[in-house]
């Protein structure tokens, strides 16, 4: 692509002449020994499941995202979410159910969870003291909120309205 002053060429990269199962090996392998994983190994891991091997496709998802699990560092949370976009974009929805489990037991697939309950636990509040015309307090006292949460959703709510 001719922009004037510069010159854009395309130059593909094609994955599938590495072999994914080795890289899995050798990061089993770090692991095994107690090893951090370096940035390339986590960028290695992110792009595997787009190389060849003996697994299929969603096989590899999986493997990638069990060898990050261990960490909780932000490289390894973020190939995590790579790992799952692209989950999305090549397997079907059953396949992406099995990640979709995988990630669950992950700290970001938790985070989600969480916020998920949180928002559910906002909406039931909000309606009793609606269909109700109890207080705030009557209403988390009702649905047993506990009390490290209450501050939270006396701001949101309170907020909101």
């Amino acid at each position: 692509m001719d922009c004037g002053l510069y010159t854009y060429r395309i130059q593909p990269i094609y994955l599938k002449d590495k072999n994914a199962d080795d890289i899995f090996q050798k990061l089993i392998q770090k692991q095994s020994n107690n090893e951090k994983f370096t940035e390339n190994d986590y960028v290695a891991l992110s792009l595997s499941p787009l190389m060849s091997g003996n697994m299929s496709r969603k096989e590899m998802f999986k493997t990638a995202i069990n060898l990050t699990k261990p960490s909780n560092e932000l490289i390894a949370e973020k190939t995590r979410a790579i790992l799952y976009a692209l989950a999305d974009k090549f397997l079907d929805k059953s396949d992406l159910d099995e990640i979709r489990e995988v990630m669950r037991m992950t700290r970001l697939g938790q985070m989600l969870m969480d916020d998920g309950m949180e928002i559910k636990e906002l909406e039931n509040i909000k309606k009793l003291m609606k269909n109700t015309n109890w207080t705030i307090e009557q209403t988390m006292d009702m649905l047993e909120i506990p009390e490290e949460k209450r501050d939270k959703y006396r701001k949101t709510i309170v907020q909101n309205n």
